[in-house]
């Protein structure tokens, strides 16, 4: 979608569907105290679910409006559907590859406690809301309309019943991760840094997945998120991950 990355904002899909709504706070923030955006400047406005529209925003007693000015034809999803499930780690180290995955283009980011995680519990809204904010800036970055969801800290049994029909284990060595670019949907599991258990491996796996690797070499479980989900998104083939 065009656009420049600093002039788009992001609108739930209730707002960005009236003809005017009330700019939501952050954005609002952002508009008048970071980028000084005058008074009836034009910006574009998405709504995270693939929907753009160009409006005018207008400073009000209240806060700042927009006016739509122009709705634009929906972004076509990304291809494929790309699901991350991610064993909780150190917090930073779990934070710092959000916005680079929404970059990506990944639809769906699930953490999940594994037997080797760092224990995390699952954590209060004002991290929730954190995680929300760096998926909304990867999607500024890309100029994306789609807004990647992050889900709440499940369990292992969670992290298996995930949907995807092409089911990838990430493990150090063996197999290259290589995709057909038939499916439609691709999940991908990424373990904590000690790496999956035997009983972990075998669970997997007679859950459909297929152990793949992104190369020869061990990665950090951060860096391999971000590799799978490059190679997956690109259609290449690839292969390592934490071991």
């Amino acid at each position: 979608m065009p656009g420049r990355p600093d002039r788009i904002f992001f609108a739930p899909p209730a707002l960005l569907a009236l003809q005017s709504f009330p700019v939501p706070d952050d954005e609002a923030h952002h508009l008048t105290r970071v980028l000084r955006v005058t008074d009836q400047a034009e910006v574009r406005f998405v709504d995270g679910e693939g929907n753009a529209a160009t409006v005018r925003v207008r400073k009000t007693a209240s806060g700042m409006s927009a006016d739509v000015l122009e709705r634009v034809p929906p972004e076509p999803p990304r291809r494929p559907e790309l699901h991350l499930a991610i064993a909780t780690n150190k917090g930073s180290d779990f934070e710092e590859i959000l916005t680079r995955l929404a970059e990506i283009g990944v639809h769906s980011v699930h953490p999940f406690s594994a037997a080797r995680s760092v224990p995390r519990g699952e954590g209060g809204r004002a991290r929730f809301e954190r995680w929300n904010r760096m998926a909304r800036t990867g999607m500024k970055i890309a100029g994306s309309a789609y807004l990647m969801r992050i889900e709440p800290v499940g369990s292992w049994k969670d992290a298996l019943s995930l949907p995807g029909e092409f089911r990838i284990l990430c493990e150090a060595g063996g197999t290259l991760i290589a995709r057909s670019g038939t499916e439609p949907s691709t999940l991908v599991l990424i373990g904590p840094e000690g790496g999956f258990t035997d009983v972990e491996r075998a669970e997997a796996i007679e859950a459909g997945f297929q152990p793949r690797s992104l190369g020869a070499g061990n990665l950090r479980a951060t860096t391999a998120a971000v590799l799978a989900a490059g190679f997956v998104m690109s259609g290449a083939a690839a292969g390592s991950q934490p071991g």
